[in-house]
């Protein structure tokens, strides 16, 4: 099988081999949209990423993808200050 990286914040990543995932149908969910903290509080990536990561795996499930720390207008930001 296949070994394959999942790029998580921050520079993080986790490695893993595909007989790992133990999958019965290849079924999965795609997630495609913009989380925003309703508090007036700025939603950093990382502190994203560490409780939805954290989520998934309390559930037994995998994430392949990325995320990306966005604005109000949902375009890329590459450098916080």
């Amino acid at each position: 099988m296949l070994d394959r990286t999942i790029n998580l914040a921050a520079g993080k990543s986790h490695r893993f081999k595909m007989e790992e995932l133990k999958l019965k149908r290849p079924l999965g969910i795609e997630l495609d949209g913009c989380v925003y903290a309703v508090n007036g509080e700025d939603l950093l990536e990382e502190d994203f990423s560490d409780a939805f990561i954290e989520f998934i795996e309390a559930k037994g499930w995998y994430f392949g993808g990325g995320l990306t720390q966005v604005d109000e207008e949902g375009n890329d930001v590459l450098d916080i200050e």
